[in-house]
């Protein structure tokens, strides 16, 4: 139960969509694919 997923109405970042905000940090343009990426590399930071 490390992750919580929700949705969110604009932050400002239309053209950078479709877009992953964890915590204060926007990732940009995100393909369904990077995103098992980016969760990857926070589950490494909460392990370590």
């Amino acid at each position: 139960m490390l992750f919580t997923l929700g949705e969110t109405r604009c932050i400002g970042a239309c053209g950078l969509a479709p877009i992953v905000m964890i915590d204060d940090k926007v990732y940009g343009r995100v393909e369904p694919e990077q995103l098992k990426e980016i969760l990857v590399e926070y589950q490494e930071k909460a392990e370590s």
